[in-house]
C-alpha cells in the first residue's frame, strides 16, 4: 500500500500543527522561510510574532 501523504494526521488542527513543526525545524537549521503574506522566517525571529516583511511599495515622486 503506498501513500503519497506528507503528514500523518487527519484533523485540520494537527495538520497546521505539523506544518509550524516543519517550518520550525527547517528555520532554526539555517533556512529562511518565505511565507505566503511575504513575511522572513529564519532562526533568528522564529518566536517573535512581527516578522519583517519583505515587500516593497513603490511610492512615485510627485510632478511639480
Amino acid at each position: 500500500m503506498s501513500s503519497n501523504k506528507i503528514f500523518e494526521s487527519n484533523t485540520i488542527q494537527d495538520k497546521v500543527n505539523e506544518q509550524i513543526k516543519a517550518i520550525r525545524l527547517l528555520a532554526l537549521q539555517g533556512y529562511t522561510i518565505l511565507d505566503l503574506e511575504d513575511n522572513v522566517i529564519d532562526k533568528w525571529n522564529i518566536n517573535k510574532e512581527k516578522r519583517n516583511n519583505i515587500s516593497y511599495n513603490r511610492v512615485p515622486k510627485l510632478k511639480r
